[in-house]
């Protein structure tokens, strides 16, 4: 049965209710309602003293046998076993309860508990009644939401039917819980400060911008909360910290989100050695092992940004890099007895920066040069440079105490602690993509193409991914060698103009250098490559019958009535109804591509066209 079927047979139940003068979507239960986990720990006091009570929750299971039924409820804490029978229940009711309840729904049962014959905890209801019936049916347990980017767009699916994930985000709360109350345990006090910020800084990133409509001027989002922190320590405060959200328009991978979660902290008179040895006892619980210090220059022998990672990578215990270089730590403290080092430190453990400090910098004329030298680049056209913030000038001007500072990734640490590698958000970034083009621009060498995707980009937006391959083509690089031998900085920067080009030209590095067999199953195990991605190589790069499933192909066969729940879905209906012929693929997708370009526009589109 569709999914359209089963909607309807759900919205004929729902009128059956109505019919019997049911409301099915009540504002509260009559009944007094207890906790499942509550009953459950105190289940034998509640089995002896026969007393009723009433429990609700989600049905998760449903098994009919004739006269009576069992299920399944979750309400958040745990899960219970509820029996109904006719001959309590009453013909009437359990006659309603049959035609009705469909796992998804939400009710709430009302009678004593008691021990089945398998020992199984379990309701006896003299009385249910429906608080929500859903419409929609649950996924299947094993074989629902394999795909991960539909589990991250539908989470509220994931969380329910998946227990590991749910538990992997309550111990994430019951981490930054812990975390805050180790740091008030040691005397700093939590503060909060602008998210809306008049110039960004703190750190070298791509802003967000917005503008405020009353005050007419443009505002960004934080990429940090650096500068205001430190202006409490002006203030007089010495121990300060805040845990918040900060954003930057950059590219998504397993260590970086657009919108993520740190803490920050600043401590006037220490150093960074006082820091690291806060650090350590900090998360010594959590990161437990030998803990070691090594240099930069111990760390990498040459050092480009390639070969850091790769360094960084294979570093498994918590340890400690210290003494990076000025360019790399611009607002850190140099080293009196090398001024081309700084006093910083970063803590490495399992491959991934967890925490990044530094002696702070509080002298306001070697600052200004610092911030002045950033302003020049981002004047220059870089857009992750940090401005010059006069106001913020003038604050250090008054003094600043000695101080050193902290950035802890709390999503990092999360998936530390959790042994994930990155699935500790409960709501990524790739949950909320509207409008997206999955279209992907040809790259051709002497041999074969290789795809450079143009994710990210709204129809509109298409120009900048063609400017990137215009600056790649002007620079000779339309080539699968001269892409395998540049540097993935250069690379990025030379497609920078599509977006998300760090990650993007991450892809590219990473698919050049694939050396095995390409296939469909090869191509999704590479690093940041799904099943478009993955079709949209095989079809125009490798001429192999695969279509393409995209934004544009799932706009327009939606509007048309024909929706699916997956990829797999979309994919399986063309190949099933189309011959397997690349050339016909081909030739099809790009005609819906023009169609839905032209002509099948996004709500947002034609709003714009009716509004000019």
């Amino acid at each position: 049965m569709s999914l359209e079927d089963l909607r309807k047979t759900r919205e004929e139940k729902l009128d059956l209710l109505k019919k019997a003068g049911v409301n099915p979507y009540p504002a509260k239960s009559s009944f007094q309602l207890s906790e499942v986990a509550a009953v459950k720990k105190n289940f034998e006091k509640h089995r002896r003293s026969r007393r009723p009570l009433a429990v609700a929750g989600r049905v998760m299971a449903k098994r009919a046998h004739g006269q009576a039924a069992f299920l399944d409820i979750f309400d958040g804490s745990e899960k219970l076993q509820i029996f109904l029978a006719k001959d309590k229940l009453g013909e009437k009711s359990f006659a309603l309860f049959s035609e009705t309840v469909d796992i998804g729904d939400f009710i709430a049962a009302y009678g004593k508990v008691f021990l089945t014959k398998k020992k199984e905890q379990t309701l006896e209801a003299v009385k249910w009644e429906m608080l929500t019936k859903s419409l929609r049916p649950l996924p299947e347990k094993w074989h629902g939401l394999q795909d991960a980017e539909e589990r991250f767009r539908k989470r509220y699916l994931d969380l329910l039917m998946n227990t590991e994930v749910r538990e992997r985000f309550q111990k994430r709360t019951k981490i930054i819980l812990e975390l805050r109350q180790r740091l008030q345990a040691e005397g700093f006090m939590e503060v909060e400060t602008p998210q809306l910020q008049p110039l960004p800084g703190g750190a070298t990133a791509r802003p967000f911008v917005t503008h405020h409509n009353a005050l007419d001027i443009d505002l960004y989002l934080r990429i940090a909360p650096e500068l205001y922190l430190k202006r409490l320590l002006i203030g007089g405060y010495g121990k300060v910290f805040e845990i918040g959200r900060n954003f930057r328009n950059e590219g998504i991978d397993r260590d970086h989100n657009p919108e993520f979660t740190m803490l920050e902290l600043y401590w006037a008179w220490q150093d960074y050695r006082g820091l690291m040895t806060f650090v350590q006892k900090l998360l010594k619980k959590w990161l437990p092992g030998k803990w070691r210090t090594l240099t930069f220059s111990q760390l990498v022998k040459n050092p480009t940004e390639e070969n850091y990672k790769e360094a960084r990578n294979k570093i498994k215990e918590p340890t400690f890099i210290i003494d990076y270089p000025e360019a790399l730590m611009p607002l850190a403290k140099l080293k009196p007895e090398n001024p081309k080092l700084t006093e910083s430190f970063q803590l490495i453990a399992n491959g991934a920066e967890v925490v990044k400090g530094f002696s702070e910098l509080n002298d306001p004329l070697f600052q200004r040069q610092q911030m002045e030298r950033q302003e020049a680049e981002h004047r220059r056209g870089n857009e992750e440079a940090s401005r010059l913030d006069e106001d913020f000038l003038e604050a250090l001007e008054c003094g600043m105490p000695p101080a050193a500072g902290l950035g802890l990734g709390i999503d990092r640490l999360a998936m530390l602690l959790t042994e994930t590698k990155n699935d500790v958000i409960t709501i990524p970034a790739s949950a909320v993509k509207s409008g997206v083009l999955g279209e992907y621009v040809q790259i051709v060498d002497k041999e074969k193409e290789i795809s450079l995707v143009s994710e990210g980009q709204n129809d509109e937006n298409i120009y900048y991914v063609e400017k990137s391959i215009k600056t790649l083509k002007e620079n000779n690089l339309l080539d699968k060698n001269a892409i395998k031998n540049l540097d993935i900085t250069k690379l990025a920067d030379s497609i920078r103009s599509s977006g998300y080009y760090k990650q993007k030209a991450r892809k590219l590095k990473e698919f050049v250098n694939f050396k095995g067999e390409i296939t469909r199953d090869n191509l999704l195990g590479m690093w940041g490559i799904g099943p478009e991605t993955a079709d949209s190589i095989l079809l125009y790069a490798y001429n192999k019958p695969v279509f393409v499933i995209d934004a544009y192909t799932k706009r327009i066969f939606t509007r048309l009535g024909i929706r699916f729940n997956s990829y797999d879905e979309y994919q399986g209906y063309f190949h099933k109804n189309l011959p397997k012929d690349y050339k016909l693929f081909n030739d099809y997708h790009a005609l819906l591509v023009e169609l839905a370009k032209k002509h099948c526009k996004t709500k947002e589109n034609v709003a714009k066209q009716i509004t000019k």
